[in-house]
């Protein structure tokens, strides 16, 4: 089974090989869907480096055709799959979806199902941000521009939050969407309940906690951050490690999905080389179909 796939080593290019390796376990699976945004935009940027060679796409939709282990009932259905696992995260230091085929871990597996939607493809970093949201408390601070971002902002504003984004991309859809948005570290108004991190930027999260003093700090393990510049303020603030992404609000998901679906874009390419000229995604990123 030959496989072709897109991968990043400082720069994007097409890789192949003449087989897939699949571990005990794992499924084996035809990709359907791939989302590319917030990851693969932060690698290409050079925000984060991966720490070898990696396949990119961080999360999306495939379809079972086998497992090499005892759980057999996948097979056939469409999976979607989840860009975090204890195993790591995928387009970073786990192989993602961008290949013709992939082998994929079931602690991988957001969900299941018999028919197959390319937005589907972005539900598990919706269903992360909601994570993020329901951990928010007050006058909550979201720091990102990404889709986790936005998920997290809006959930939080329903939930009588009075969430706030950090961001300097992406405006336009903020205020679009009704939320208030910052670009500089002045506009930020003094009293700040809940710090929410979904993107890298340990520069960026200094310059906050030199002017804010937050009861709560939100730590999304896509944020990549690995140390968190403490000073005798802070030190009464509990900081919250989401390092995982669940649909607990199953409801909430489909309602973000619904309306942040409109900023995702759905590409159908025939040839996976394709994508090449597509990275790095902009704004809310792209689903690719794989035709």
């Amino acid at each position: 089974m030959r496989q072709r796939s897109i991968v990043f080593d400082g720069t994007v290019k097409l890789h192949e090989l003449p087989f897939i390796e699949v571990e005990h376990g794992d499924i084996l699976a035809k990709t359907v869907f791939v989302y590319v945004g917030q990851i693969e935009r932060n690698i290409m940027n050079h925000n984060i480096t991966p720490p070898g060679r990696i396949i990119l796409g961080a999360s999306g939709v495939v379809k079972a055709i086998e497992t090499s282990g005892s759980n057999t009932s996948v097979t056939g259905r469409y999976i979607t799959i989840s860009p975090l696992s204890r195993h790591g995260i995928l387009a970073y230091n786990v192989n993602g979806l961008l290949a013709d085929y992939v082998s994929v871990k079931p602690e991988h597996v957001f969900e299941e199902s018999l028919n197959a939607n390319p937005y589907t493809a972005v539900k598990p970093f919706i269903a992360h941000g909601i994570e993020l949201g329901a951990e928010a408390e007050g006058v909550t601070l979201i720091v990102g521009c990404n889709i986790t971002a936005f998920s997290t902002a809006l959930f939080t504003g329903r939930s009588n939050g009075e969430p706030i984004l950090y961001c300097r991309d992406s405006t336009r859809l903020a205020q679009y969407l009704g939320l208030n948005i910052v670009s500089h570290v002045s506009n930020i108004p003094s009293r700040i309940n809940t710090l929410v991190f979904t993107e890298p930027g340990a520069h960026i999260y200094y310059r906050l906690l030199k002017e804010i003093t937050p009861q709560k700090i939100v730590v999304s393990p896509l944020s990549f951050t690995t140390w968190i510049p403490i000073n005798h303020r802070l030190e009464k603030t509990v900081i919250t490690y989401k390092n995982t992404i669940r649909n607990t609000n199953p409801g909430a998901t489909e309602s973000i999905l619904h309306e942040l679906s409109r900023f995702v874009k759905i590409i159908e390419i025939g040839d996976i080389e394709k994508t090449i000229g597509l990275l790095p995604p902009k704004e809310l990123g792209s689903i690719i179909v794989l035709k």
